[in-house]
């Protein structure tokens, strides 16, 4: 088959786009993604063909002249801007969940000038004709498309060509079900405090097994977030002549065909709900790399037969808080392990203990 891509924005969601794109690859599929301007070589050097979008209202990234030679090629240099404006915006402080519906609705509402969502509307506004003519030429069988938290391109939704919706968060935000946490609430117990997939307003999470505040979170999201999205769905759609939706659900627009998403089992809520049975889990989106990676030899002589050696990445996400970071590294500084550690973007803010190595990013597939 010919199979198209569009993924979401943010290292995490390309790397799953990635690693569903090596899987079909494999077999035998010709795979071609929709590429904009600051993603260029990001699939090529997978194995897949990148069909580039021009764009100028890419979203920015933030300025910095001290950013030395280690920020150059870090995974996360294009979302630095986004990534700063959630942290003043609250969305990585210690507020309850409840209380961050209306920092995140401050990103993502398209009728605040200048906020992300808006950026994003007028971005998808100047590439989504663009689309349209490259779909028309490369004529695929299939099209796969991860919109994450913002609107769906209605080519993709609307169109002719069969098309799968490729989910790479937590997936609490596809259960319609008044069995399961609100969406986007967090789901907290011993296993997710591990298996962070969704951090962006879990901050104390509610419980599965206690519905205290399940409702409030519920009617505080559809009125706030749920409003945004629909608006913003609705906008793009008339823009270019396509139907209007009336749902305020978080996704507005899932696959009447197929639809995908990554969770290990054990951390799935198919126990307390069901999904539709157009949809698919899959354990994880596990991209392969070229590079092999070794530990460096000095960090290797301190590694003792009877020692543990873990790994500790907090994401794309969670890793953006520093202070969050240096807490930890302090913590397990004074364990008798050893670690490997994904620093992430302000790799430059804190210093490793002595029982640890790690770098702004580092191959986690590989390590692992």
């Amino acid at each position: 088959l010919k199979i198209l891509f569009e993924p979401a924005e943010g290292i995490g969601h390309i790397n799953a786009a990635i690693g569903l794109a090596q899987a079909l690859l494999n077999r035998g599929h010709q795979i071609f993604v929709f590429t904009l301007p600051k993603e260029i070589g990001t699939f090529k050097k997978f194995g897949l063909n990148e069909i580039q979008l021009k764009s100028t209202n890419e979203v920015k990234i933030g300025s910095n002249d001290k950013k030395n030679d280690d920020d150059k090629d870090h995974p996360m240099k294009s979302s630095q801007d986004t990534l700063e404006r959630m942290n003043e915006a609250g969305i990585f402080s210690h507020q309850s969940s409840i209380n961050k519906i209306d920092a995140y609705r401050s990103m993502i509402d398209v009728r605040i000038h200048n906020s992300h969502g808006y950026q994003k509307h007028q971005q998808l506004k100047e590439i989504h004709p663009q689309m349209v003519a490259a779909i028309e030429e490369l004529k695929p069988d299939l099209i796969i498309a991860d919109s994450c938290h913002f609107s769906l391109a209605p080519c993709i939704a609307y169109g002719k060509i069969p098309w799968i919706f490729l989910y790479s968060e937590n997936p609490l935000s596809l259960f319609d079900s008044p069995n399961v946490p609100p969406a986007l609430s967090g789901k907290h117990n011993q296993y997710y405090n591990y298996y962070c997939f969704q951090f962006q307003l879990n901050s104390t999470g509610y419980p599965t097994n206690d519905k205290t505040g399940w409702e409030e979170f519920r009617e505080k999201f559809e009125k706030f977030y749920g409003e945004s999205h629909c608006y913003a769905q609705n906008l793009i759609n008339k823009e270019f002549g396509y139907p209007e939706v009336d749902e305020k659900k978080i996704f507005l627009l899932t696959s009447p065909y197929l639809n995908i998403y990554g969770c290990p089992e054990e951390l799935d809520y198919t126990d307390l709900a069901k999904l539709p049975d157009n949809y698919i889990r899959i354990d994880t989106y596990c991209r392969k790399i070229a590079e092999k990676f070794e530990l460096p030899t000095e960090f290797k002589k301190k590694i003792h037969p009877e020692d543990k050696l873990i790994y500790l990445s907090l994401g794309s996400m969670a890793g953006f808080d520093v202070d969050l970071m240096k807490k930890l590294v302090k913590i397990l500084g004074k364990t008798s392990h050893k670690y490997i550690v994904s620093k992430g973007i302000h790799h430059d803010q804190y210093e490793l203990p002595d029982n640890m190595w790690g770098g702004p990013f580092v191959p986690q597939t590989e390590i692992l």
